[in-house]
């Protein structure tokens, strides 16, 4: 009886569960690899990829007002609207993985062009913003004052 019940317990966390044997994502293989060169992410695939990768850079291109009132954990705040691209973005350096998102994906989506246009090789962008991720329950970063 124990051996079947025991059975019983591994075979359900082997259907309820298939990932959670799984390898963590690689940069190379989450999300959809655009015909720009910027790979497409949602917000759980970004979630998964900065857990599994701590050295990718998170680049939030929203206003540091937008960024104080909540960001994703780590992220680095470069406001798009005051960003002179080409001087800035020429600062970053060439050989990191960006992680870009904004609120909903608009500012982000027009910034990330400009980090592969410094040669930056690997950039990610987050579809969807911080509007996706908090609607998918996602927890934000609010700074102190």
């Amino acid at each position: 009886m124990l051996r079947r019940n025991l059975l019983w317990v591994l075979t359900s966390l082997l259907i309820l569960a298939p990932g959670a044997f799984a390898e963590p994502p690689t940069i190379e293989t989450v999300g959809k690899l655009k015909e720009t060169g910027i790979r497409h992410v949602t917000v759980t695939e970004a979630q998964s990829l900065v857990a599994a990768h701590p050295e990718i850079v998170v680049l939030d291109v929203r206003t540091g007002r937008e960024f104080n009132g909540g960001h994703l954990e780590g992220a680095v705040n470069m406001n798009y609207f005051s960003l002179n691209i080409g001087k800035n973005v020429d600062q970053l350096d060439k050989d990191k993985t960006y992680l870009l998102y904004c609120r909903s994906g608009n500012r982000s989506g027009k910034a990330a062009p400009a980090l592969k246009k410094a040669g930056i090789e690997s950039v990610i962008h987050m579809d969807g913003g911080t509007k996706a991720w908090s609607q998918a329950g996602l927890p934000l970063v609010k700074d102190e004052d």
